[in-house]
């Protein structure tokens, strides 16, 4: 009894501290959306994993949907555009008016008493501006220089991204495997304390073994969550690498 009373103490003394420890979690995840921070946060309790994921569905789909990457492509589409700006004033430049006016005027004295005028006008105009084409020459370099700086750029960013999501989709890969074996770890902890309680009503094992058996399902309980959580922040790197982190945070 005296035993026993001491291993309830110890287990009451490490439950407060976790009670303590989520409690400012929640002060610090409160505080990171702006709430109040005595507002008490429900959890679920379960850490719920994505389906499956396959590399070669991230790899392609992270050409389309990753922020640095569209912005990498959104550069060359600028220069591309502003070099289609600069040759069209190598080209003349024809511009058409039309207008339609009337006016009335009246004279106290001379010969006309009044006059008036009116009716529609129509205009064309060419422009060709045949001095400024050095000026024009030198930026079109400029812009093909700036273009292929921008097709640089996209493709060291497309190396880089594609790394750091290979190296994601290995951590992601890993922790699936640990959390899959902490899963089967815990069935066989399980039936391993049925026998052992058995054993123990029946006299074969001592107290303090049956205390130690105890002690392996528990840390086996906090393997498998730690496992979990593991797994869930791959996932969620993945997600940022990909671009769809707000996808699958719904």
């Amino acid at each position: 009894m005296i035993q026993a009373r001491l291993d309830l103490t110890a287990d009451s003394s490490i439950w407060l501290n976790n009670k303590k420890t989520i409690e400012n979690l929640k002060v610090d995840l409160n505080r990171f959306l702006n709430r109040n921070l005595t507002d008490d946060i429900q959890l679920e309790g379960e850490i719920s994993p994505m389906p499956i994921l396959s590399w070669d569905d991230l790899s392609s789909k992270t050409n389309t949907t990753n922020i640095q990457m569209l912005l990498a492509k959104s550069e060359i589409a600028v220069r591309d555009l502003e070099r289609k700006e600069i040759q069209s004033f190598f080209y003349p430049q024809v511009s058409l008016y039309g207008q339609y006016a009337y006016g009335q005027s009246k004279k106290q004295v001379g010969i006309l008493n009044s006059n008036q005028n009116y009716g529609p006008s129509l205009g064309l105009t060419l422009q060709w501006n045949i001095l400024n084409r050095l000026t024009n020459y030198t930026a079109l370099k400029n812009n093909t220089l700036q273009k292929d700086n921008a097709e640089l750029n996209l493709q060291n960013r497309e190396s880089i991204i594609q790394g750091e999501l290979r190296k994601a989709y290995n951590d992601y890969s890993w922790a699936l495997q640990n959390n899959q074996l902490e899963l089967g770890n815990i069935s066989e902890n399980e039936l391993s304390f049925e026998i052992a309680q058995n054993s123990f009503e029946q006299g074969v094992i001592t107290t303090l073994e049956l205390r130690e058996i105890q002690f392996s399902i528990v840390a086996a309980k906090s393997r498998l969550l730690q496992a979990e959580l593991l797994l869930k922040t791959a996932e969620l790197k993945i997600a940022i690498q990909t671009g769809e982190l707000g996808t699958w945070m719904k």
